[in-house]
């Protein structure tokens, strides 16, 4: 039984097959990368400045009194409370009892209401 051998020709057409397939390969992953870091430098640009526009609809001052609330011991401990007998009416109460509830429920509604009309 004679052993079959490759020619030459087939060697070389097999070579530049291989070649060409990873050639595309690279250029694939390459063009895929570049793509992804642009669709994430988009998408963080759009959440800064969603982000930045809907700062200048609300106060200043009160979401300084917020942060400082939400970034206390007790309001942390409310809210774990909270979180852990899905009872969100404790951080309501608790909110209203440091006078931020008010504000805080127009924030969220105009909150809403902007989210609302940029998904259209």
């Amino acid at each position: 039984m004679k052993k079959r051998r490759f020619s030459i020709n087939l060697k070389l057409h097999l070579l530049v097959i291989a070649v060409v397939l990873a050639v595309s390969f690279g250029i694939a992953m390459l063009a895929f990368s570049i793509n992804v870091d642009q669709i994430d430098r988009y998408f963080k640009r759009m959440s800064y400045n969603s982000a930045e526009n809907f700062a200048a609809f609300i106060d200043p001052d009160f979401v300084a009194r917020l942060r400082t609330t939400a970034e206390s011991e007790e309001f942390q401990a409310v809210r774990r409370k909270a979180e852990d007998t899905g009872n969100e009416k404790i951080v309501e109460d608790y909110l209203r009892k440091a006078g931020l509830w008010g504000d805080y429920s127009q924030t969220r509604k105009k909150c809403a209401h902007i989210l609302t009309i940029w998904t259209i």
